[in-house]
Order: C-alpha cells, then structure tokens, then sequence
C-alpha cells in the first residue's frame, strides 16, 4: 500500500487503525495500485470541484450504491459504529421530486406526491402529503440512513473556494475490476451539525479524473457540541463513504411505489429512535417527514432574510415585527402544495386586514413561479429563494412546509404538508390569533 494512502488514512483513524479504512475500501474492492509523484498541473482544486458538481447537478436520474464504514471511538458510539461498519444504501432518484433511500431497517420512498417511511424492525410505516426538494439540504445524515442521496447533493453543492480546498495529489486504483485515476482533494470542513461544530476536521476527496465522480470521501476530526449534544465526549475518529455504483439514466417509474407489507401498522410518528439515534430525529436530517422540522425551534426567534417578490420588491422579515407572518415553502412541479397554496389564498384574504402577512417561498426561476402563480390566480406575495438561503435557515426539506411567525418574531408552529384550512388556521391560533369562522 503506497505512503500517500497510509498517511491518509493514519491521520482519519488516529483512534484507531489503518487496518480498518484499507477494509473499508476493499469493500468495493478499491485497491491502491501506485501514488502519483506530483500534483496536477491541469486543475486546481477549485476547478476540480466545480467540475464535480456540473456532474453530480445532471444527475436528474439515477440508482447509485454507497457503503459506509466509521472509525469513531467513543463508548457513547459504539452501537453506532457496530451498525453502520460496512452499511450498504441503496438510492433511486428521479427529479423532481421522486426517490427511493434503502438500507438495513430502513426504506423512505416518494413518488413526489406522497411520501413513505418505513422501519421493518418495528413494523411501522408513516406516510405524509409530501414530496422531498431534492436540490436542497440534504448533506448531513448521521446514520447514513439516506447516505446515498446526500451523497449526490454534497458534491452538487460544493465548498466555496474561499474555505481552503487543496489538491494533495493523485491516486490510482481499481473499482469494479477497472483501473481509475482519482485526484485527492482536502476540504476543511466549516459547516455545522445540527448542535454540533466541527473541530480542525477536513474531508478527503477522491475524484475520478475523467468522469468527475467521487468514489471515496473520508472524514477525519471531531465534533463539538453547542452547548451540549450526547456524542460530544470528546470523540475524535473518523467517517468514510465509498461509491460502490453510481448508474446513470431512467429508473422505473414502479421504484417510487409502495405498498405496506402485511402486519406494518401506519403511525403518526416512529415508536422508537430510528437506531436508537436521537437526538438526530430533530434536525431534519433523514427521518419521516413529519419528524423533519426541529421541534426544538419552536417558541425561538425566527432566523432573518431578506428577498425580493415577483416584482422586484424587498421583504426583510425582521421588518414584519408586529404582524404574524406565515411562510410557505412550495414549488411549482410539487403535487400536493396547491392543496396549501388555496388555503393560505383564503385565510390571505380574510385576514389581510388583521395583522397577517402570508410569504410564498420558491427557489425556482422568476418566469417558472410567476406563470403558476399567475395561472392559479394567487394574489400573496411570492419570494424569490433561489439561492435556496432562507430554505437552509429554516431547515426546509420538503414541500410544501409552512412555519407560522407570531408577532414577537418568534416561531408558533411549523408543519409538512398540505395540510389545509383547518390546519393553517390551528397554526394561527397557536400564533395568538383566533380565526375560528
């Protein structure tokens, strides 16, 4: 095994051993062939990158496999570590909207109008009026449960040349009986998870020099709670992702489908953690839909933006301080969002008058939300996110998802799916307004 992997995988496992990471790349039998003397003179990180992610953002439709292997050592982890040591995810994604995630115990499918979850070990299954914005936040995702959707969406979104990208090198090696040249990238990793914040870690990239892919993606540091999270103990390790098959092309349409199995019970909410994980069910991350949003938001202040209408005209939500506002994240190609799009048009037109103010929020193109909005005679302001900012701040997922903002500027209830008149109306009310007719 050549110096450049052995030092790499050293520094990922400084708990543990080298032994561990060669194991978990021989699960999809990357071997290292050679390490090349020198970097690439043709591409920079950044470029390298860049490129990565034109690739990974055309992925409109595919089937791909990702196993994950982690090298954490804390006790706290060690059900963790045990569960996810060469878990396999098996992902199908067809955009907009239509995805299936599967791995041991746990299977999530949506065929962009409805949404299922579905936990084998306890026999429960949720389903939600839902579907899930595939271009959206899906990075983070603890016990890898839809490891390989968020697989797809970090390398579509990379880190901004600013934070410190750096091309170590070049590795070759054989995936699938092929000989592929790989450039190494490190990444400093800046963003945080849920109530953690990373400690001096970093990822290291191996990227395909001629298909732009990444094949392998190891994460090496630690993580520190703010203020306190139950795996914070001072656990330092590591995390890997090995691309075992990324497929290209339509996927049938019968893969988004699904049909209880006999005996599973439908419930609200899951009886039990999701492996025994929490508190990852509230952050949004990979659980049930309507488990998504973070419980714990509610009764804090809601984060500021500001964006512009349809019509050019800059709403900044500390400046609806007073009023109640209620934000509603849709599109335009979801299935179920016009269900809430006609209820919030209603209570907009009761309520105007009253100190309620209703948001669209949209991060499709000005011309694609103007003709529906159009079409469908809405008449509340619609916000243009298209940078997918304010998505992010509210850790939006799905569509459609309404957050109610109460007059003190603080979050009064929040919820996924078109859930309607009544529902919208109970979210008022938890807001401070009574709008029983």
């Amino acid at each position: 095994m050549g110096n450049g992997l052995s030092n790499s995988l050293r520094r990922a496992g400084q708990l543990g051993s080298k032994t561990h990471w060669a194991r978990a790349l021989a699960v999809i039998g990357l071997t290292l062939l050679a390490s090349a003397p020198g970097l690439s003179a043709d591409l920079t990180a950044e470029q390298i990158l860049m490129r990565v992610a034109e690739t990974y953002r055309n992925l409109d439709s595919f089937r791909s496999v990702v196993v994950g292997w982690t090298n954490a050592s804390s006790a706290s982890t060690a059900s963790y570590r045990e569960l996810i040591g060469g878990l396999e995810t098996e992902v199908a994604e067809s955009r907009p909207g239509k995805v299936r995630v599967s791995n041991k115990g746990f299977l999530l499918v949506s065929d962009g109008e409805t949404t299922w979850t579905y936990l084998s070990g306890q026999g429960e299954y949720s389903k939600v009026n839902a579907a899930p914005l595939l271009q959206e936040g899906w990075r983070f995702c603890p016990n890898l449960s839809c490891q390989g959707w968020n697989y797809a969406w970090i390398y579509a979104h990379p880190v901004p040349p600013a934070q410190g990208a750096s091309l170590r090198g070049e590795q070759s090696g054989r995936i699938g009986g092929r000989l592929v040249d790989c450039h190494v990238i490190t990444v400093p990793v800046s963003y945080r998870l849920g109530p953690l914040k990373p400690e001096g870690a970093s990822e290291e990239l191996w990227v395909d020099k001629s298909r732009f892919i990444v094949w392998h993606d190891q994460f090496a540091g630690g993580w520190v709670a703010v203020p306190t999270n139950r795996f914070a103990d001072g656990n330092e390790g590591g995390t890997a992702y090995n691309l075992k098959e990324l497929a290209p092309g339509p996927v049938p349409e019968e893969t988004f489908h699904f049909d209880p199995p006999a005996g599973a019970k439908r419930v609200e909410s899951m009886t039990k953690d999701i492996h025994g994980l929490q508190p990852w069910l509230s952050l949004g991350t990979f659980d049930p839909p309507e488990a998504t949003l973070d419980p714990t938001a509610t009764g804090k202040k809601g984060p500021d933006f500001a964006l512009q209408d349809l019509n050019g005209k800059d709403f900044r939500l500390n400046d609806l301080r007073g009023t109640i506002a209620v934000l509603n994240f849709w599109a335009s190609w979801c299935k179920p969002c016009p269900g809430g799009l006609g209820a919030i048009q209603k209570l907009h037109d009761e309520l105007a008058s009253r100190g309620v103010v209703f948001l669209g929020i949209e991060d499709e193109s000005a011309e694609t939300v103007k003709s529906f909005v159009t079409a469908r005679g809405y008449t509340f302001p619609m916000m243009l996110d298209t940078g997918q900012t304010v998505h992010q701040l509210y850790g939006v997922r799905w569509a459609p998802t309404t957050v109610v903002i109460n007059r003190k500027g603080r979050i009064a209830a929040q919820y996924i799916g078109a859930g309607g008149e009544a529902q919208l109306r109970g979210a008022l009310k938890s807001a401070g307004l009574n709008t029983t007719p």
